[in-house]
């Protein structure tokens, strides 16, 4: 009898630890608060990210059409693809109007990345109107019009440069010309916008166009080298170089004068890309919860709306070069995207408790110039990203159970 009284002590040990191992593996149980009946909450899903289509927002100075993933929109100031192919490129065309006023298109390679989201905010430019022809045995200067200064007055969005960026093109006496002598000098200064994959690393070095030179005519080289003064405001304490767009590893003399002058010594035009190098001092990340609710269900597809951020916040204003890095490097400037669907199945009526948390980090950067390593900037940007979820359900434990992941916003 002793042996039978052990045996079955043994076999009910068992069981109870298989069953609470099951418990705790699926599901927890309790009684309602009346504790007339076992309740059981599922977790349907747990920490998943939230899967987001990717969108991709155009916004341009003139009226344009913008093609990307062989679908074309236009002709507008802005355009909004759905579901966007993850890489391609985008060209943005002038309307009739604006390429009769002499607006170029531009071609932009698109990359998301781990992004969702992209906005792309292009300054189609315009040729500088001060061109001319030299005169033999003269020296020749050149200054750029402020036509591509301007504020765009479209839809509150700033495509200007900051302050008065001035480019005088010095064109010597003895420069040779040996290529392109039929058209006028010109230089034509303007924003330029790239969007390739940057890895943002601790003590990274992170490089971007924030300013960019047209030399015209094409096709010129020069025996002696031509010079370009610049005076671009906010530029003293950075550490800039300049690149040529069609061969970035050419290597182009940049001399730094007072305050915020510069001279780029050239030997043949094309498009040159001022280049802003700034080292990530810290990165910190954190998840902050941007929906915590409960509420009633049935059994089924579930939907329901939040707001979420996206982009960056920084003190620095729009129109600095600043504000242009980091324009290249995180996007835009922060804004509240609302009533962002999510969606989730239920596998019986119940209650629902949903947990949405966005990841925020925080990365402090530093830009000191090479030349005088005294001079430098230090700044700061918040930069918001990937949404995870979690999703419980609580229902009489009567119910069947079944374990589900992820959650999507449609």
């Amino acid at each position: 009898m002793e042996y039978l009284t052990m045996r079955k002590f043994f076999n009910g040990a068992v069981a109870f630890v298989l069953a609470v191992a099951l418990s705790a593996t699926f599901a927890s149980c309790h009684r309602d608060e009346s504790g007339s009946e076992p309740m059981v909450t599922d977790v349907l899903v747990n920490d998943a990210p939230v899967v987001f289509s990717k969108t991709l927002v155009v916004k341009s100075n003139v009226a344009a059409t913008f093609a990307y993933g062989g679908v074309t929109k236009g002709t507008a100031t802005k355009a909004t693809f759905e579901n966007a192919n993850a890489k391609g490129t985008l060209v943005v065309t002038p309307d009739a109007k604006a390429a009769q006023e002499g607006y170029l298109p531009q071609t932009i390679d698109v990359s998301f990345g781990e992004e969702d989201w992209k906005q792309v905010n292009v300054q189609l430019y315009k040729l500088s109107a001060n061109a001319a022809f030299q005169t033999p045995g003269e020296e020749l200067r050149v200054e750029n019009d402020l036509e591509n200064q301007k504020d765009n007055e479209l839809e509150d969005e700033n495509t200007g440069l900051d302050g008065n960026v001035k480019a005088v093109l010095v064109v010597p006496a003895d420069a040779g010309n040996t290529g392109n002598t039929a058209e006028p000098y010109s230089i034509t200064v303007f924003k330029p916008h790239t969007d390739e994959d940057k890895n943002v690393l601790a003590n990274s070095t992170i490089e971007d166009a924030v300013l960019a030179l047209d030399c015209r005519p094409d096709g010129a080289r020069f025996t002696n080298p031509v010079k370009v003064n610049l005076y671009i405001p906010g530029s003293e304490n950075l550490n800039l170089r300049v690149v040529n767009r069609q061969n970035r590893s050419e290597r182009i003399n940049l001399t730094r004068g007072e305050e915020n002058s510069l001279t780029v010594e050239l030997t043949h035009f094309s498009i040159y890309d001022i280049m802003m190098l700034a080292k990530v001092i810290s990165i910190n990340r954190s998840d902050s919860v941007i929906y915590d609710n409960s509420f009633e269900v049935s059994a089924g597809r579930q939907q329901f709306y939040y707001d979420r951020q996206v982009g960056y916040v920084a003190d620095n204003s729009a129109k600095s070069l600043i504000g242009q890095f980091l324009d290249n490097t995180f996007g835009v400037p922060m804004f509240l995207q609302e009533n962002v669907p999510y969606t989730f199945n239920a596998t019986v009526a119940g209650t629902a408790h949903v947990t949405l948390s966005q990841r925020v980090t925080s990365y402090e950067f530093e830009s000191r110039r090479e030349d005088d390593p005294n001079k430098f900037t230090r700044f700061s940007v918040v930069v918001y990203g990937a949404v995870k979820s979690k999703v419980e359900l609580t229902h009489p434990a009567t119910s069947d159970t079944e374990i589900h992941s992820g959650g999507s916003n449609d």
